[in-house]
């Protein structure tokens, strides 16, 4: 099977702390904030405080990356202050030296690479998390096949990046069983409500899914995604789990703009499939390993994988 979607990039940024930080590692929340901040340091032209009413507003590429504001003459999302964002993060367990970041950019951000790079380096630079480390970026690596686990090194230093051509992945044929592994947090909003592990279905984590890729091909890939949503909808709630084992994982991050904390739990675990139930919606689950799922994918939440046991 080929698949639908934009072209995808996946990267390890691989960053010596300062000093030994132990168990210690910043969230995905303030890696996103200090990459945040360098980006627009970095190509700001008008200095402005807020981005809100610019001049530049709608070819500035740090609204484009981190912002995501929808274009003028959008067709969807017309209403919203902003749409799905271009790239994801995700961080291992522990804390190693040096620490692995890993970066997804989807469609056309893929162009923007040098800049994402020297972004992150200038946020490890100016210091991450709320002992403020200083990281240096030694080394990117980039996944040379969204199927194998190989990683060609595209960066080293200040070096310029020689990143391999974006990937469009192929789709294996759907697993007669499929386990569905959260790596991270999810969480999923259905009719205005938090998923719990309680109300926790198919069809409540396939459809946020299936919107989110829908959106990131639309704003992001330059293309509308062709799916049946009515009957993919009708369908997702009648697949039943033949087995799951979730749990809520609590979890907090401090917002510096609304200097408050914020909650950032959501549901870990794994749960099961029957294949013979999934082959509509198989191209969409598979696609969505690397597009993450739910809130806060910019911060590290919603990464999931697919196994066959």
């Amino acid at each position: 099977m080929t698949p639908f979607f934009a072209p995808i990039s996946v990267y390890s940024l691989l960053f010596q702390p300062s000093f030994d930080t132990g168990t210690y590692s910043p969230s995905g929340s303030a890696w996103r904030g200090a990459f945040g901040h360098a980006l627009r340091q970095m190509v700001c032209v008008t200095k402005q405080r807020e981005c809100t009413g610019c001049s530049v507003l709608r070819s500035c590429l740090y609204t484009y990356i981190f912002e995501s504001t929808p274009p003028e003459e959008t067709e969807k999302m017309r209403r919203y202050r902003s749409v799905p964002h271009p790239y994801a993060l995700s961080l291992p367990d522990s804390a190693p030296s040096p620490f692995v970041l890993n970066l997804t950019l989807f469609g056309h951000s893929n162009e923007f690479l040098p800049h994402v790079l020297h972004a992150f380096s200038r946020a490890g630079v100016g210091g991450v998390g709320s002992r403020q480390t200083v990281y240096t970026l030694l080394r990117v690596l980039q996944k040379s096949s969204l199927e194998q686990d190989e990683w060609v090194p595209i960066m080293e230093g200040n070096a310029p990046p020689r990143p391999l051509p974006p990937k469009n992945g192929m789709i294996p044929p759907c697993y007669d069983r499929v386990v569905v592994r959260l790596l991270s947090p999810l969480r999923l909003m259905v009719d205005s409500h938090l998923v719990s592990p309680r109300t926790f279905s198919f069809a409540s984590f396939f459809m946020p899914l299936l919107r989110r890729l829908s959106m990131l091909a639309y704003f992001h890939g330059g293309q509308e995604l062709s799916a049946d949503f009515a009957g993919l909808a009708a369908q997702a709630r009648k697949v039943a789990i033949t087995r799951s084992a979730i749990e809520w994982e609590e979890g907090v991050r401090y917002s510096s703009r609304q200097k408050t904390p914020m909650n950032m739990g959501g549901i870990m675990g794994e749960f099961e499939l029957s294949g013979v139930d999934l082959l509509p919606f198989w191209p969409f689950l598979w696609n969505g390993q690397w597009t993450q799922n739910g809130k806060l994918t910019t911060m590290g939440l919603g990464c999931y994988r697919i196994g066959k046991e």
